[in-house]
């Protein structure tokens, strides 16, 4: 985590840093991050900059959970508008984070995130920054209905959660892949959850958990 030297900086300064790491970060990935473009880019010393940070690591941490605030604040004020539906909260984080890596440097900048996350294993074990089972459970008592659901055994409301962060996190993956088709990402994950919302059998021919 930053230093308190560093929520200590004057505004322009702070945002003339983080500038400089956005632009690092929206040119190369993480592994080849350099720490003199930065404080040449933020017109700071390099002493300085370890008076904010303590390494590369501790400055991408910082971007993870920035990462986490963000879409932490989005839930925050998207959830209440869906009506009571928890799948449409997941649409709906899913479209912006599409909006937010639309222009070139965003892209850039999301996609050597995640692949600093996938290469250290993350990505596949552990959900989108900012997005646990944990938070979802809280989310979900807070802004919606578990009563609405089809559960048959206490295990199936963290299974579905389960579930639905694998749907996400591959879809963000995916966003954020060279070559990609955005909207047709969005369809198909739309879909996914409908057929997740709907089941796959007739309700007649639906066994139950033993």
């Amino acid at each position: 985590m930053p230093t308190d030297t560093f929520y200590r900086l004057p505004a322009q300064k702070r945002e003339r840093l983080l500038a400089a790491i956005f632009d690092e970060l929206s040119r190369v990935p993480v592994t080849e991050l350099s720490i003199n473009r930065i404080v040449q880019g933020a017109d700071i010393s390099r002493g300085s900059f370890y008076q904010y940070f303590r390494d590369r690591d501790d400055l991408i941490q910082f971007l993870l959970d920035s990462v986490r605030n963000h879409i932490a604040d989005f839930i925050g004020t998207t959830a209440p508008a869906c009506h009571g539906d928890p799948f449409e909260l997941l649409r709906r984080i899913l479209r912006w984070i599409r909006e937010r890596g639309a222009t070139p440097g965003n892209r850039v900048f999301c996609a050597n995130l995640l692949a600093h996350l996938s290469a250290s294993g993350c990505l596949t074990h552990c959900p989108p920054p900012g997005i646990s089972l944990q938070k979802m459970e809280e989310w979900f008592d807070r802004y919606f209905d578990r009563s609405a659901l089809l559960l048959e055994t206490e295990e199936d409301f963290p299974l579905m959660l389960e579930m639905l962060l694998s749907l996400l996190r591959t879809a963000i993956a995916e966003l954020f892949t060279p070559d990609t088709d955005p909207d047709a990402i969005l369809r198909s994950f739309d879909r996914k959850l409908t057929i997740l919302q709907r089941g796959m059998l007739q309700r007649k021919d639906l066994p139950h958990a033993v």
